[in-house]
């Protein structure tokens, strides 16, 4: 018997998901932030469709150089929603009053373990799991 699936997982149409992963308005290119997609076309739980151009999905956009943030403002990006832990974010977050862009900080996993925390002096067993089956 397969456990219950979690109630935020919900059966998709594959044929609708590969067309929707594989649009190519998907990727936006930038050269200051890898992996910059548009969540746009994705299908919702209530059968309605993420309408393109509202929402994206990207790593380090403070690294973006002030031409590229020049393009987010040019497509309306208005705030950057930050699931990164607090030390993550003291290495840098987009926030740019002056383009309309503000910063807002969700820490969804709290503070992580760090390899420092570890006693180097103590015995560990690491065992991996797998709940997927073949």
């Amino acid at each position: 018997m397969n456990p219950p699936a979690a109630r935020s997982l919900t059966l998709v149409n594959e044929e609708a998901l590969a067309l929707a992963t594989s649009h190519p308005d998907r990727r936006l290119s930038f050269e200051g932030a890898f992996n910059f997609r548009d969540l746009g076309g994705y299908a919702t739980s209530d059968g309605r469709t993420v309408k393109w151009r509202t929402l994206f999905r990207a790593d380090a956009v403070h690294r973006l150089p002030d031409t590229e943030l020049d393009q987010l403002a040019t497509i309306g990006l208005k705030t950057v929603i930050d699931l990164r832990t607090g030390s993550e974010v003291e290495h840098g977050h987009l926030h740019d009053p002056e383009r309309g862009i503000q910063h807002v900080h969700l820490d969804v996993l709290g503070e992580v373990w760090k390899p420092l925390d570890l006693d180097t002096h103590g015995s560990y067993s690491v065992t991996f799991m797998s709940t997927c089956s073949t």
